[in-house]
């Protein structure tokens, strides 16, 4: 599995879009009220972008210790000795 650096900024770029996108929409018609369904529709995709990179970061982590274990278990075989709790 391999992490992109991309997934993990994907979140705060959303979010500042939507921000963007609210702010300029309030700025230019302050009294319409226009900028709130975008910011109400579009603002759980930036929690589930949120999340989305978290499991990817888990699921890397454990991939990596489940390897460093492997690595733990092949060194112990090669000594000979028995493998650490």
């Amino acid at each position: 599995m391999k992490l992109t650096p991309i997934a993990v900024w994907l979140p705060f770029a959303f979010a500042v879009a939507l921000s963007a996108i609210s702010l300029v929409t309030w700025s230019a018609l302050p009294n319409s009220g226009a900028w709130i369904p975008a910011f109400i529709c579009f603002l759980p995709m930036t929690f589930f972008f949120a999340a989305n990179a978290h499991l990817q970061t888990r699921a890397y982590a454990q991939a990596l210790e489940a390897r460093v274990r492997q690595m733990e278990e092949e060194r112990d075989v090669s000594v000979g000795s028995a493998p650490a709790p």
